[in-house]
């Protein structure tokens, strides 16, 4: 039996005359999307922005909704006195779908908020929707304007812009979906700003009405591509289906299916790969980024960067939807991403590769050659004491020299690093082997460190040592104290005279010291090496690594990083504040070229970020650090 395909033009016949997609089930057992839209437009205190000038703003908008959506559609404006105060002390990018149910901002089906506020004689207006049935928050969106007069225009342009539409999927047809939305003929008359259009890109949710309630999803791996504008619309998937039973609930009485628009920003794209099951990232996966589907089996060229020690790879920021590859070994695998949608992130799952024996024979090999040069190195010392009996000094140095290329310890350091890294990275454990080894390469290195330093020597080096701890304490630079502790504890136990204080403290911060997990470990050191930001590009540049590890130290409630978090806040502080100084120069000057002017403008947009950021931070790790 071949599968039936029916023409189209039949299929639309149907549909017109309401015998094929059961509209009355829909409107029976599920409630009408699209149709309820609420307006909320917050002004920060300034003689600028009065009541007279909000109103304005508020009855335009409510104009250009009504005229984009149709009479059938509910345009109400809403005050949300709660957003309003909370709008005081942060901007609509730190908002959370949280916080709109807090504020009441899901008292309409979708709600589109916006805040003006006047700023360094500049009007800054700031959109994004909130749509309470799939609890989604859209992109904020903003536009800066120096006339006044201008921006009633880009505020309705930004709500028409953040608005998205909403649609159900009415039938399958062979590899296309049929699509209806509300308002649909208006809305194809006016694709500038429904963006209904051939090309774009449709989220897809799938609900259950089941006994225990109304169940819903979001596809995680597959989007909806517009391939016609008929009404209804076509949208075929943008990537092979491979046998997905998603859809088998279509037409079902229980079922619905819906499409939510993707307004789609310049963005960059975050990938991500892990081992499946265990999380552990993979460093070294090949990444290409494209714009079409690859076909199987095609050669893609050069790639455009490998995944680090993280199992993450960043690419520049897209326009368009793209197609993310990644390939390992034999794997290969292709995901799509939407910017700006979202988070931006698209993840990878792999297959372990490799296994325990493997790392296990390289570990014994290594630990071979340590065993070796160690049994050499006695050797030669038992030649350089001989020597020094005898009051043979040319002897002394000679025999010296040729120790120390018998255990090259720093090399041994790195090949033992990189079988840890490798098997991390294939998902493999052997901590507890990789410690066993580890701790014989510490004894092989102690006696090298004294087949070639005399006494004189190691005490200097203690001094210093000594001095080294207490500005790490000092300076909140755990891994260096930890670091400079367990050296000076093996040099006073090498002269024969152990520090029992110094060894309880290594004890007790290597107990403090253990990372939840790999993420936690790669925070701790981005924070420390923050502590050596100088400059503010240095700040802009390291920003947002920096931002992204603070976040893990507050989820990993770790407070002796979050000490040393704090001091590169109060670095911030003092950078932001001598750059804010640098601009209000520049613009007072009146000097400014326009193209001097829109630097000055994306530098502060950058500055206020990383303040909203550091802002959030400081208030978040002190109330941390209040229980700890």
């Amino acid at each position: 039996m071949f599968p039936l395909r029916f023409p189209r033009f039949l299929l639309l016949g149907f549909l017109f005359l309401g015998g094929l997609f059961g509209s009355a089930r829909t409107e029976a057992a599920f409630r009408p999307v699209g149709r309820d839209v609420g307006v909320s437009i917050h002004a920060t205190p300034h003689p600028a922005l009065g009541d007279l000038f909000l109103k304005e703003n508020h009855s335009h908008s409510v104009r250009i909704l009504r005229a984009l959506l149709g009479s059938s559609a509910t345009i109400k404006e809403y005050e949300l006195p709660k957003l309003q105060s909370w709008l005081a002390e942060n901007s609509l990018s730190e908002l959370t779908t949280s916080h709109c149910r807090q504020f009441q901002c899901d008292q309409a089906e979708v709600m589109l908020l916006a805040s003006l506020r006047y700023e360094r004689g500049a009007y800054v207006v700031e959109v994004v929707e909130y749509n309470r049935h799939f609890d989604q928050l859209g992109s904020p969106l903003q536009a800066k304007v120096v006339q006044r007069d201008m921006v009633v225009q880009n505020l309705g342009k930004l709500l028409l812009t953040a608005w998205s539409p909403v649609g159900e999927i009415l039938q399958k047809d062979h590899e296309e979906f049929l699509i209806r939305f509300p308002q649909e003929d208006r809305l194809l008359r006016l694709p500038q700003w429904s963006h209904l259009k051939p090309g774009s890109v449709l989220q897809i949710f799938r609900e259950l009405e089941l006994a225990d309630g109304l169940h819903q999803s979001r596809h995680q791996s597959q989007f909806l591509k517009i391939t016609s504008t008929t009404s209804p619309l076509f949208a075929a998937p943008v990537l092979p289906q491979k046998g997905s039973n998603w859809f088998d609930n279509l037409r079902q009485p229980n079922a619905r299916y819906l499409v939510r628009l993707c307004r789609l920003q310049a963005d960059d794209i975050s990938v991500r790969v892990l081992v499946e099951d265990t999380n552990v990232p993979r460093e070294g996966c090949l990444v290409w980024l494209t714009n079409r589907l690859p076909k199987p089996g095609e050669e893609l060229g050069d790639c455009d960067g490998t995944t680090n020690a993280q199992g993450a790879f960043t690419s520049k920021a897209a326009k368009e939807m793209m197609y993310v590859t990644i390939a390992t070994g034999s794997e290969r695998q292709t995901k799509a991403v939407l910017p700006g949608v979202g988070n931006g992130q698209v993840v990878f799952e792999i297959q372990p590769t490799g296994g325990k024996p493997k790392y296990l024979a390289q570990l014994k090999r290594l630990e071979d050659n340590i065993q070796d040069g160690v049994r050499l190195l006695n050797d030669q010392i038992s030649k350089i004491q001989s020597a020094i009996d005898r009051n043979d000094y040319q002897a002394v140095q000679t025999l010296v020299t040729e120790a120390q290329t018998i255990l090259d310890v720093p090399s041994l350091r790195t090949q033992l690093n990189q079988i840890s890294q490798n098997a991390l990275g294939a998902g493999v454990d052997i901590r507890q082997d990789l410690g066993i080894v580890t701790a014989k390469l510490d004894q092989a290195e102690q006696q090298f460190d004294f087949s070639q330093q005399d006494q004189a020597k190691v005490g200097a080096r203690i001094q210093e040592l000594a001095k080294e701890i207490a500005d790490a304490k000092q300076a909140g630079l755990w891994l260096k104290y930890e670091s400079r502790l367990k050296e000076y504890i093996r040099l006073r136990k090498g002269i024969g005279a152990p520090d029992a204080a110094a060894e309880k403290q290594l004890a007790q911060i290597q107990n403090q010291m253990k990372p939840n997990n790999v993420q936690h470990a790669q925070a701790r050191t981005i924070v420390e090496n923050a502590a050596s930001i100088q400059t503010i590009d240095q700040l802009i540049s390291q920003w947002n690594k920096f931002r992204a590890a603070a976040d893990v130290l507050l989820q990993e409630d770790d407070p002796i990083w979050l000490r040393s978090a704090q001091t590169v806040y109060v670095q911030a502080n003092k950078l932001l504040g001598q750059e804010s100084t640098v601009i209000e120069k520049a613009v007072t000057s009146g000097a400014l070229t326009q193209e001097d002017r829109q630097k000055l403008e994306n530098r502060i947009t950058e500055l206020e970020k990383i303040t909203e950021d550091l802002k959030r931070l400081e208030a978040s790790t002190v109330e941390k650090l209040k229980g700890m």
